[in-house]
């Protein structure tokens, strides 16, 4: 049975030791020792947090109730890894990836390289909704052109990163976007309007950025007779007809009519089947590469390399790391460690200002104690509802804030769900990629400033608070659950 100290919250200083020694622990192992993949620092940070956790009175059972029930909020998430191994190998072998590198090096200029993976991964994923499909499809292939084109991996992966989050933001048929609307009681589209005050800035701040830092590098690509040797080495090992665009085209359209992301992604892989039986593949073949990927065999190395992976046996690793970090939060969350981080956060939030920066800071601590872009968005989301309301402060304010700092940051958070994707899928590292990610940290910046200079905030009532640019203020809230209350 449970001691009876169960029920008794930690103090503030306990909680901050639960949170941040056992990160300390992984950050230690991981960047000092280098030890990778982090299992074993993942098993440390989770044995610790149990260990603390113990020392409060919950006993063996509780705990792994909690970090079970922990797990089993992104079956989802282990599902796309999954499919992702699967579809990765088999859209290079029916040449879906190889075409698309192929149209790819003879339409893009280099000049424009990173500024238009920023946008073709931007409009992948608002039609999609899907941050991760957008990197395991168009993430993988213009990873692949920018590696032709000389691009560091890091740099590509930080536009790839950009384009895929800021759909992941801004599509209707994004989940993050519509968990965030209904945890604040706000309507979807106006919530969608409301981000595009901090939204639009960093996609603009970013494209510039990614167009001055691409000069040089595009100044220094390969030449012409190599880029033709890539080409007619794609044009001669893979088939490269407009047959092999069926499995991409079909997963835009399917999940632009809002289909759940599991059904779209195996209906894409079936439309990959046939491509593959209609290009020659067999079954046996086919069933290999979606299980161990496929090694592309050119005879140019450097092609080779970007071509050779998928497979759901190269997401095993990364499943369990992600098993991982759930438990790690699961023991968190039941001994009350955000519960207090966060009352104390939310008691002295008053003002516009303060509001948004402890909402910000609460949602990078939730995700950084349980790796999971859902429960900082929902825990900070309902923590904060009422301090917004209270403040005469509309809960669209609350459910950008939440969207520009838990949505977005995930990928900064080396042992957090989409960063471990990322990862994988990618090649590079999150301490590579996260300085490139323009997108994902300028964005809580735009936030801020609308906080502080009152742009972009408005009253329950939706009057704005500034009036600069009020002209272009929300529109009437009438549907507005929130502005209501």
């Amino acid at each position: 049975m449970e001691s009876k100290k169960v029920d008794r919250l930690p103090s503030l200083g306990w909680a901050l030791l639960m949170l941040f020694l056992p990160i300390a622990i992984f950050m230690f192992c991981f960047l000092i020792l280098e030890i990778r993949p982090p299992l074993v620092p993942l098993v440390l940070a989770v044995t610790v947090a149990g260990t603390l956790c113990h020392c409060m009175g919950y006993t063996w059972d509780t705990l792994q109730k909690s970090m079970f029930n922990s797990v089993s909020r992104v079956h989802i998430a282990l599902a796309i890894f999954v499919l992702t191994g699967a579809i990765i190998g088999t859209w290079i072998a029916t040449g879906t990836i190889p075409a698309i590198i192929y149209w790819g090096l003879k339409l893009i200029s280099p000049e424009l390289f990173l500024v238009s993976t920023l946008f073709l991964c931007l409009v992948t994923s608002v039609a999609t909704g899907t941050c991760l499909g957008t990197v395991g499809t168009m993430g993988v292939a213009v990873m692949a052109i920018g590696g032709a084109f000389g691009f560091p991996a890091y740099m590509t992966a930080g536009a790839v990163i950009s384009g895929a989050w800021f759909g992941d933001k801004m599509s209707p048929v994004s989940d993050s976007s519509n968990i965030c609307a209904a945890v604040c009681e706000v309507q979807l589209f106006n919530l969608i309007f409301a981000m595009f005050w901090s939204t639009i800035p960093a996609l603009i701040f970013s494209a510039i950025v990614f167009y001055f830092i691409g000069i040089p590098y595009s100044a220094n690509s390969v030449t012409p007779e190599s880029i033709n040797i890539l080409l007619d080495t794609l044009d001669s090992n893979f088939n490269i007809g407009i047959v092999s665009f069926l499995p991409p085209v079909v997963l835009v359209m399917l999940a632009f009519k809002r289909l759940p992301v599991l059904p779209v992604l195996i209906f894409s892989l079936v439309i990959s089947f046939f491509v593959g039986i209609y290009n020659g593949i067999n079954i046996e073949e086919f069933l290999k590469f979606m299980s161990a990927g496929y090694v592309s065999k050119t005879g140019l190395a450097g092609l080779d390399i970007m071509l050779s992976r998928g497979g759901i046996i190269s997401m095993a690793t990364n499943i369990l790391m992600v098993m991982l970090c759930m438990c790690f939060g699961g023991i968190l969350e039941r001994a009350g460690v955000f519960e207090v981080i966060l009352t104390t956060l939310t008691k002295r939030a008053r003002c516009p200002l303060s509001l948004v920066v402890s909402t910000i800071i609460s949602s990078y601590i939730l995700i950084a104690g349980t790796g999971s872009q859902s429960l900082g968005q929902v825990i900070t989301g309902r923590a904060f509802f009422s301090s917004f309301v209270k403040a005469d402060i509309h809960p669209l304010v609350l459910a950008r804030s939440v969207e520009d700092s838990a949505t977005v940051g995930t990928v900064f958070i080396p042992w957090g769900v989409h960063a471990i994707f990322l990862s994988t899928v990618l090649g590079v590292s999150v301490f590579d990629y996260a300085p490139y990610a323009f997108f994902n940290w300028s964005v809580a910046g735009f936030t801020l400033f609308c906080a502080a200079t009152g742009i972009g905030v408005w009253r329950l009532n939706g009057k704005p608070i500034s009036k600069i640019l009020a002209y272009y203020g929300m529109p009437p809230f009438e549907n507005s659950q929130g502005a209501q209350k």
